[in-house]
C-alpha cells in the first residue's frame, strides 16, 4: 500500500518487490474490489480511514516542500536529485522515473 501512496507504477511495484508485474496488478484490483473503490484516490482514503496505511502529514503551518527561488527554473529531474530517497514497505530506495 505504501507504494501505491507513493505512486509507483505497477511496473515499478513488480520490479521493487521483485514480484510478476500480473501479480501486481492482480493484488492492486483486488483491494479495490475489497474497499469499492473506483479509483486509487478513494483505496488510499479508505486504507488511512481503516488504519491499514499509516503515512505522517506535515504538520498545520509548515511548508514541508518550499518553491525554488524565482530567478531560476528547475527541471523535475534536478528537484528529484534534491530530494532524499523514498521507500517501499522493504526499506529499498525508489528510483526516479
Amino acid at each position: 500500500m505504501h507504494c501505491l501512496w507513493e505512486g509507483l507504477t505497477n511496473h515499478e511495484i513488480s520490479v521493487r518487490l521483485k514480484i510478476a508485474q500480473k501479480t501486481v496488478e492482480a493484488h492492486r484490483a483486488n483491494l479495490m474490489r475489497k474497499f469499492r473503490a473506483g479509483n486509487i484516490a478513494q483505496l488510499l482514503r479508505a486504507s488511512l480511514r481503516e488504519g491499514i496505511l499509516q503515512v505522517e502529514f506535515p504538520r498545520k503551518g509548515s511548508r514541508p516542500f518550499s518553491p525554488p527561488p524565482s530567478s531560476t527554473t528547475r527541471t523535475d529531474a534536478q528537484e528529484r536529485e534534491n530530494q532524499p530517497p523514498s521507500l517501499c514497505p522493504d526499506n529499498t530506495p525508489r528510483q526516479p522515473s
